[in-house]
This record gives structure tokens, sequence and C-alpha cells, in this order.
């Protein structure tokens, strides 16, 4: 029986890497496997982040004696001369590739690069965007198989097939494309609990840390060395405009393995900066003392902690923002979304208002720099329901905001009302064009002049605040780097004042 298959059967995944014989005998198919995550920098988001997905799937791939790659492709001569001389030398007997929606069209300029260097290796693809747009993933030609939301089993079972010549149909977790329509296999259990404690680390040996460590990360605290880390899988929560590729249920890693990776990080790897990326670190609240306790426990004066996502504001109370601060957190996101009680209700985030504005003063007031993500423009919003997020903003202690037009991603419950509510034009969507910056349909209840002049006044009204200015400066985490930092602010800024300019010109013709 093929290993993969017995891991299905649900024995615990430990046992079974350790007592597989790996011989020539064994069916399980050995094979070298060549890991890509397309990476689709904009002008307005230059960040680079750890593929910590496919650095879990190389690190499984590994353990079941699989030789792996992993590298990152963008439309650069430089990375594709890379990735011809990756397979030149390793000759990968299957390519797997990660991308999310906004790198669908890095995707569709990598496959026939591909197809022209290593014509003939099985592609199998993963990541938000295959499982979301299944069907248009399935149709770049050069894509065999797509593996959907959490991909270490199924990737498993793909590569044994693919490296073996079979076909991947029926594998569970998996889709193929058969005659112009998606054939979906039977769905795949998540990993539960004691599982992804069982997971190796992820493969930080495969990184390259020179690139990585040259660019920004997701928080915004400077270019520094540092490592993502995810303390467990899944939200709870119904936010329609979530892929929640990971699932709705809370599958947290024990306090002990998450304290041990990062003792590993520190020790062998000298990093001493995490961002830690959950859906929701807090959603247990005595788990996340007891890792935080662990940290602090080390003693370390340089450990940091980032929080660019990940922390249910309406959760926190003092007693956890100071000891997050005493762990060495010196950023957090706080993901608001919007003023409007009827909206956080519509868009099923619930989010307590009140008590999410006073998790932002305690941060604040415990010198933790702070960040706030607003959206603008849900189907139904009003103008004075935008103009109420922005007045929330404005009014309270973050340090820095990011406003977005809310975009409908294919594969959300977001994406069918917009079709429902607001009209919108299914065929009018480019996956080539959305990313998280640039949207070119406004589905909300405003006229699309409205709804400009409100979302080009945002960035203004918060930025041109001279207590805000003096606060970022003093708060700021890197002071080293603060000159970039502001220049950044400079851009949001001016972008939306040159826009706001010109419309203004228009309108007085």
């Amino acid at each position: 029986m093929a290993l993969s298959t017995i891991l299905l059967a649900g024995l615990p995944l430990q046992s079974t890497i350790q007592s597989a014989p790996f011989d020539e005998a064994n069916l399980y198919q050995m094979a070298e496997v060549l890991l890509i995550k397309c990476w689709a920098p904009t002008k307005t988001h230059l960040s680079m982040v750890p593929p910590l997905g496919l650095m879990y799937l190389a690190s499984f791939l590994r353990e079941l004696g699989h030789s792996v790659r992993l590298t990152r492709w963008n439309d650069a001569p430089e990375a594709t001369a890379h990735i011809h001389a990756l397979i030149r030398e390793r000759k990968p007997d299957v390519i797997g590739i990660s991308a999310i929606v906004p790198e669908c069209g890095t995707l569709r300029e990598l496959m026939p690069k591909l197809q022209e260097i290593a014509p003939g290796v099985p592609v199998m693809v993963g990541g938000h965007l295959a499982s979301a747009n299944p069907l248009t993933t399935l149709r770049i030609p050069g894509v065999s198989v797509i593996a959907l939301r959490e991909g270490e089993r199924t990737a498993a079972e793909l590569v044994e097939a693919l490296a073996s010549g079979r076909d991947p149909e029926g594998i569970p977790g998996s889709a193929v494309l058969r005659d112009d329509k998606v054939v979906l296999a039977p769905e795949r259990e998540n990993l539960s609990t004691a599982e992804l404690d069982e997971l190796p680390f992820p493969a930080w040996d495969l990184l390259d840390f020179k690139e990585l460590f040259s660019h920004r990360s997701m928080a915004s605290v400077g270019i520094r060395p540092y490592m993502q880390v995810i303390t467990s899988r899944g939200c709870p929560y119904r936010c329609i405009y979530c892929h929640a590729t990971m699932g709705r249920m809370y599958r947290p890693r024990s306090p002990e393995k998450v304290i041990e990776e990062i003792r590993i990080l520190r020790e062998q790897y000298d990093i001493h900066e995490f961002e830690i990326v959950d859906d929701c670190f807090n959603l247990d609240r005595e788990r996340m003392h007891r890792i935080l306790d662990g940290l602090v426990a080390f003693g370390d004066p340089k450990l940091r902690l980032q929080f660019p996502n990940g922390l249910r504001s309406d959760l926190l109370t003092r007693e956890d923002v100071l000891l997050l601060k005493k762990a060495g957190t010196n950023f957090i996101s706080f993901a608001v979304e919007t003023a409007s009680p009827r909206l956080q209700k519509y868009v099923r985030k619930n989010l307590d208002i009140d008590k999410a504005v006073n998790a932002i003063s305690m941060a604040a007031g415990a010198g933790i720099f702070c960040n706030g993500f607003f959206m603008l423009g849900f189907p139904t919003e009003t103008a004075q329901e935008a103009k109420a997020t922005i007045r929330l903003a404005v009014s309270t202690r973050l340090h820095e905001a990011m406003f977005f037009k809310v975009n409908p991603f294919r594969g959300t419950e977001l994406f069918d009302r917009a079709v429902e509510e607001a009209h919108c034009n299914v065929d009018g969507i480019d996956l080539n064009d959305l990313d998280f910056f640039t949207v070119s349909n406004n589905i909300s209840q405003m006229s699309d002049e409205e709804f400009e002049k409100i979302y080009t006044s945002a960035y203004r009204r918060f930025y041109l605040n001279p207590v805000r200015i003096a606060r970022i400066l003093w708060h700021h985490p890197r002071r080293s780097q603060l000159f970039m930092y502001m220049l950044q602010v400079v851009y949001k800024t001016g972008t939306a004042l040159l826009e706001w300019a010109r419309r203004a010109r228009v309108n007085s013709v």
C-alpha cells in the first residue's frame, strides 16, 4: 500500500513517517520535486514574505523521502534564468506552484516558460488561487492538477501519482479538468490539532535569506532579519470576504511546539523577530498566555513579536496587552474594517467596535506601534457609513491605517452577494488585474464619483495630522529606517491628494 494512502487511513503522521521503509522495493515513488512560489510585486505593495505553505509542504515531502527544492518566481529575467538552471540541474519529476488570487497573471506568464524549459513535467498548483478559482486555474495550459485548501496530505499523494505516471483524478482534496469541466475529488479532512504538532517544522534551510531580508515584510517595522510563524490553522468566524482556505475549525498547535520553533530559529538561524500570522492567535486566551510566558522566559532582549494580522481586537484585555508588550511585541494590526454596526452584521465579522477602539488605545498606550485595516465600499454601503469609518479611523490612537476598496474575490460569499445585490459584472472581472489595492468595481450604493471622493479623502484626513505624525516619529519600532517609512506615508497621502485635486479640476470644468 502506498504511504500516502496509509496517511489517509488516519494513522499518526509521525509514526507513519518513521516506519516507512524507503528502499527500491517500496511501492512508494521517490521523486525530485521543484516547488515554486509565484510573486507579483506592485508599485504599492513591494513586500516579500516566507512562503510558509510551501515550506511546510517541502519539509513534509522530505520526511517522506522526496528530494525538494524551493524557489520564487516573478517576471524578472533573472528569476526565469534561475528556474531554468534549477530544472537543468535537478531534472524534477514534479513541479508544484503556489499562488494567491492576485498572482494569477504571474502564473499565466510562468506556465509557458515551464512548458518550454521542462516539457512533459507534470505541474500541480495550490494556494488561494486554485481553491477559489479551480476552473480558471485548470484552464491555464500546462496545469495538470490542483490541490485544494490544506495541502500536505493531498500534495504527497499527488506527487506519488504524478511521478509514477498515474492519473491523479480522484485523489482526495484535488481537482482535474476533463472536457473543460472541473472534476472534483472527495474533500479531504483537515489535519487535527494533534497532527499539526506532528508536522515537521517548515523547511527554513530552503529559503534565500539574503533575498527575503532585503524586502519589506507584512509588518511596518522596516527591513530586517525575521521569520513568520503560524501557531494555529482555521478560524471559526464567518466573515463573508474571507476565503477560509484552512477551514472554519480552529486547530491550535501546542504552546510547547510554538516555543520550540522560535527557540530553534533564534539559536540556529540567529533570528529574533517573528511575525505571527494566525487567523486568530488570541482565540484561546490561556494558550496565548502560555506561549507569551514561554517567550518571556527566554530572557532575550532582542526578541520582538509583530502581528500583521491575527489578533481579534475585541477579545484583547489590558492583561493581554501588557503581556504582549512584555514578550517583545512592537507592532499590531487591528482589522476593524467598518464602523457601521449594520455592516459588521452584514459581513458577519460582528466586531464590538467600542472594545476594538479600547484595545487600540491600550496597545498604543503601552508603546506598541498600531496599524488599522479598514474596508470601504461593501454592497449596500452608503456614503454616510463610509464617512463614519474614516471618522473612526481618524479618531483612534492608530499610528497608521490602510484603507481598502472592497474587492469581491471569487470563491467568497462576498462575491456572490456582489453579483446578486450590487449587480456586479462578473464577466468584467479579470483575475489578471485583481489585487488588494487596485479595484475596478464599485459595488456599494454610492455613485462612482461619490465613492472615489470619499475614498481619496481617507489617507489625506488620516495622515495630515501633526499629532499623528509626531506619534509616528516617536513610536516607530525602527527609527533608523524612519526616512524610508515616511517616504511611503508621503506616497500614500500624496497619491490621494493628487487624485483629489485631479477630480476637483474635472468637476470644475
